[in-house]
């Protein structure tokens, strides 16, 4: 999906920004759920994808924050993060991710994860400061992939 979208552009913005959006990664996807079964699939949908250099997982808001407090955000991060966990929810990851500093803040896109069909989750979703979109789980390589590209390469497509 992303190749053809690649080779589309590559008229409009020109061989070499083409070619560079083709090759484009995402070094880094932080998965925060505590559903192994859930992880697995979703770590097969980002490994089917091609675009993402290394997956890190964790089991609730609290490793996230923990991993986020040590990161060194060099690298642009896609955070995926379930809504309902224990010990610390998505909702209260988010409360407490605010806290960051805002240069560190800007390395990162989160988009929620849920398994709810009952969109009282996803109309909260779309108030919160920031969070970037959602995705239903299981996660499908197709909606993830047009995450990514919406999320870390939109900026290069208009060139």
């Amino acid at each position: 999906m992303l190749s053809k979208l690649f080779d589309a552009l590559q008229g409009q913005v020109g061989d070499e920004v083409a070619e560079e959006l083709r090759n484009a990664k995402v070094d880094r996807v932080l998965l925060v759920d505590d559903d192994d079964s859930q992880n697995n699939l979703t770590r097969s949908a980002i490994e089917a994808t091609d675009v993402v250099e290394s997956v890190v997982m964790v089991k609730d808001g609290r490793e996230a924050f923990r991993f986020l407090h040590k990161d060194v955000p060099a690298t642009k991060t896609l955070i995926l993060l379930d809504i309902n966990m224990p010990v610390v929810d998505g909702w209260e990851f988010l409360k407490n991710y605010g806290t960051l500093p805002m240069e560190q803040r800007m390395e990162y896109s989160i988009v929620m994860l849920t398994s709810s069909v009952a969109s009282g989750e996803s109309l909260r979703v779309g108030e919160l400061e920031h969070v970037d979109a959602s995705l239903r789980k299981p996660v499908s390589h197709d909606a993830l992939e047009d995450t990514i590209r919406t999320h870390f390469f939109a900026d290069k497509t208009k060139i």
